[in-house]
């Protein structure tokens, strides 16, 4: 006669197999379907890193184009062959940090720099996704203002004048900042389009027109100095008209021989002539329409901070 207590335990025997094979075979369906879960899981957080690493690196390309448009470029590290700046934990909007930016700049001062931009997006460990967007860009239109001073067929400067400039960024004109890119230039191609003459001094390079040989034409004289190099235009400059504005109160001839003067008031001259060692200062935001302007050595024309002086010559414009 068969015991109660033994089919009982061959029950519970029967129940934990089938309950062991049913297991088995839910892992047998469920592993395979948690790494296809986990892989595109990871695929999808790549994907999505991938689109926030593109979105850095088109925020880089737009960083750089405004410091290149608004001349700050010259505080990142590097020089004028290559700028380079990295811009570390950028977050988002609430307050999570995405990733960094790495930027570089080749040829930052030229007429077509390369920009490229990496954005980099923490993804695993030490590990990032990064994506790189390289640009070339293009200087659009002419500007005449990458010149201290730009002539259409000719540029004279002599008896001791000087062209400089400064970086306002640095501070005011003087000491250290100085004689900075003080360009000169011309659509001239002639012999001696440009010339400087005498002790004249230009910190900057010197352009001639397009398709001409700077050696030839671009003249200095042996007691003169040009502090950067004689080049040529790849492509002529457009010099575009300047209209001075109607009912300027007509000033006759201006002429200081000795001493110094003040100018408050805008108006329009026949001529305007500084002789050596004068002094005039500008006063307040004045507009001067004149034909022949002239100022001697050792002449000066001070614009006090925070005013503008706007210049029209229509005829000479000398020393």
């Amino acid at each position: 006669m068969e015991k109660k207590g033994s089919k009982k335990k061959e029950e519970c025997g029967v129940v934990l197999i089938v309950s062991l094979l049913i297991t088995t075979a839910i892992l047998i369906l469920v592993v395979p379907f948690l790494f296809k879960l986990s892989a595109q899981y990871r695929n999808s957080s790549r994907t999505f890193d991938s689109l926030a690493a593109i979105n850095l690196a088109e925020a880089g390309i737009e960083r750089a184009i405004w410091e290149l448009n608004h001349g700050d470029i010259s505080s990142w590290t590097g020089d004028n062959d290559l700028r380079t700046m990295t811009i570390s934990s950028i977050q988002a909007a609430g307050g999570t940090s995405v990733g960094d930016i790495e930027l570089s700049v080749t040829n930052p001062d030229g007429v077509t720099p390369v920009v490229e931009a990496t954005g980099k997006v923490p993804f695993s460990g030490d590990q990032t996704v990064d994506k790189t967007i390289r640009v070339v860009l293009e200087r659009s239109g002419t500007s005449v203002f990458d010149y201290a001073a730009f002539g259409n067929s000719r540029i004279s400067t002599y008896d001791g004048s000087l062209i400089d400039s400064f970086d306002s960024r640095d501070g005011l004109y003087g000491g250290e900042n100085v004689r900075y890119q003080g360009h000169i230039g011309t659509n001239g191609i002639a012999d001696n389009s440009i010339m400087l003459i005498s002790m004249a001094e230009v910190y900057g390079n010197a352009y001639s027109g397009v398709g001409s040989d700077p050696e030839l034409a671009i003249g200095v004289d042996p007691i003169a100095y040009l502090d950067g190099s004689k080049l040529n235009l790849s492509e002529p400059k457009e010099l575009l008209p300047a209209t001075p504005p109607e009912g300027l109160p007509s000033r006759g001839d201006y002429r200081l021989e000795t001493g110094q003067d003040t100018i408050s008031e805008s108006g329009e001259y026949t001529s305007f002539d500084l002789d050596s060692g004068t002094k005039v200062t500008i006063m307040a935001d004045v507009i001067i329409n004149v034909g022949d302007f002239n100022m001697d050595a050792l002449s000066e024309l001070e614009i006090i901070e925070g005013v503008s002086l706007t210049i029209y010559i229509t005829a000479d414009l000398m020393k």
